[in-house]
């Protein structure tokens, strides 16, 4: 096997403040570092994940958006905060072996995914 993991996950974003809602709110994401058109974040696992308001140049060329699926250790309590803030919903929770995911739309349009168990 050639890849062992994502090793980073970056996000272009036309509204920065409300995917940042979406990852420090819903998922309880902490950023360790941010200015005024980027932030980032380190997971638990080493995963380095960014996200780029559009008036950051540098970052320009990040034109697609990924569909990252966020695995996190209790899929209620995540789904149920980022049901709060509102996201929409794309696919039916389903489930197999324990494990549980649902697809949903952040508030620029990209669709991201919450996995867990």
């Amino acid at each position: 096997m050639g890849v062992e993991k994502v090793g980073f996950v970056g996000f272009r974003s036309a509204d920065l403040q409300a995917l940042r809602e979406v990852f420090e709110k819903g998922l309880e994401m902490v950023p360790t570092d941010a200015s005024s058109d980027q932030v980032g974040y380190l997971l638990s696992d080493g995963t380095r994940l960014e996200a780029y308001d559009h008036a950051n140049a540098f970052h320009s060329f990040f034109t697609t958006g990924p569909v990252v699926g966020f695995s996190v250790p209790h899929f209620e309590r995540s789904w149920e905060r980022l049901t709060r803030i509102g996201v929409e919903q794309l696919t039916d929770i389903q489930s197999e072996d324990g494990r549980r995911w649902v697809h949903f739309r952040l508030p620029d349009g990209t669709v991201a995914e919450l996995i867990g168990s």
